[in-house]
């Protein structure tokens, strides 16, 4: 069963706990870049869990139009992305994505 946003952002505080007791002293010594791309994830997780799919697509068009204005929208590479999280997601959640990266062309 593949994993929303919202379920990453439940169980956020119950691997940060679980982490920090399996690798002690090593994890809390993570460079301060690691730590930076954690938080960055963790802030996107929080905020786009918390829209409703309209608002998400609002977001969405609304970057994607800003990609296209200074050209560097490149719907290949979305969907390089999209084929390498495959095996993640369900057959549903790839038929939807893919219909949404058509539209986007």
């Amino acid at each position: 069963m593949s994993k929303s946003f919202y379920d990453f952002s439940k169980e956020k505080r119950y691997s940060n706990q679980a982490n920090e007791q399996n690798f002690g002293q090593g994890f809390k010594n993570q460079t301060s870049k690691n730590q930076s791309t954690y938080d960055n994830i963790s802030d996107a997780v929080n905020k786009y869990s918390q829209m409703s799919q309209d608002e998400l697509m609002q977001n969405l068009l609304f970057e994607v139009q800003k990609q296209k204005q200074n050209g560097t929208f490149d719907v290949n590479r979305l969907e390089n992305a999209v084929d390498s999280l495959g095996a993640y997601l369900t057959p549903q959640q790839k038929k939807n994505i893919k219909e949404i990266l058509n539209s986007l062309r």
